[in-house]
């Protein structure tokens, strides 16, 4: 039984733990990485209780998200939440300012790395999408 405590994401039915994985040390900035460790870490917090990871795109860039693929690959995807952050502007690898307006333009290959690393192995059990402005689940995820 887990001792972590969870709380209600918003109206969206999905429940997460209240201590989070922060997954940005796993692929950046605090130096070189073993992933062997870092997919012990992450099958470590789950036998824990814990079931909310948290990634953005520009973790190495990309990196991050594609470590989280596997390592979903490896578990029961219902069984975890994952947070993304994207919308950064990434020139030569580095991110030099936010784009959250969704005007900017994306790379084939910045497009593709959510489909690609964390949607494949989501297949049939991905979460519905929340819309924060009914406040229910409208669908599958978008290009899903």
């Amino acid at each position: 039984m887990s001792s972590i405590p969870f709380r209600s994401l918003g109206n969206s039915g999905i429940s997460v733990s209240a201590l989070g994985l922060g997954c940005m040390g796993m692929s950046f900035l605090y130096g070189p990485t073993d992933e062997a460790e870092n997919m012990r870490v992450l099958h470590r917090y789950l036998d824990l209780g814990g079931n909310f990871l948290d990634t953005a795109e520009v973790y190495g860039p990309y990196t991050n998200e594609e470590l989280l693929g596997r390592f979903l690959k490896e578990i029961q995807r219902e069984s975890v939440v994952v947070a993304t952050k994207f919308g950064f502007r990434l020139e030569n690898g580095v991110a030099k300012q936010s784009e959250v307006s969704g005007g900017g333009k994306r790379s084939g290959r910045e497009k593709g790395l959510f489909t690609g690393s964390i949607r494949s192995c989501l297949g049939s059990s991905a979460r519905k999408r929340y819309d924060p402005d009914s406040g229910h689940k409208t669908g599958s995820l978008p290009g899903g």
